[in-house]
């Protein structure tokens, strides 16, 4: 049985951070707003089938999900306990982070962890992210 990469893909400041204070992330663009997605990113969203976010991840970006993402066919897992935000695509959960990627790695394609710190650290600590990709933003 192939065992599915547990994927980190996340873009941050040269600070350290994910999200302006706002908790706004258009600044991610960079200078040029008009820039085309990375190669990498492509890349990533061939090689994934499912997304586990953060409750604020989902929030700040719900709109690229339900134009974009569930397009693509993935299945996205949202730490929270408000239910409501659940949809054919998109599977609420307070699971724990831990608990719920290890479940996740029957079957399927790669997992992409989207999120900030308190999605993050639990994965590093217990060693199960296979992949980091952090790019740096020059902003």
């Amino acid at each position: 049985m192939i065992v599915r990469k547990v994927i980190l893909y996340i873009a941050m400041s040269l600070d350290g951070y994910i999200t302006d204070q706002h908790g706004r992330i258009d600044w991610l663009h960079g200078d040029n707003p008009t820039d085309e997605k990375t190669e990498s990113y492509h890349h990533l969203l061939k090689h994934v089938d499912s997304v586990i976010m953060s409750e604020t991840a989902f929030r700040i970006i719900e709109k690229k999900i339900n134009q974009y993402w569930i397009r693509q066919g993935l299945k996205i897992y949202v730490l929270s306990s408000l239910t409501q935000l659940s949809s054919d695509h998109v599977i609420v959960t307070s699971e724990d982070i831990c608990s719920l990627v290890q479940k996740k790695q029957d079957s399927g394609k790669d997992i992409w962890i989207c999120g900030g710190q308190q999605l993050i650290t639990p994965l590093i600590q217990a060693n199960m992210i296979d992949e980091y990709h952090i790019s740096m933003i020059p902003t």
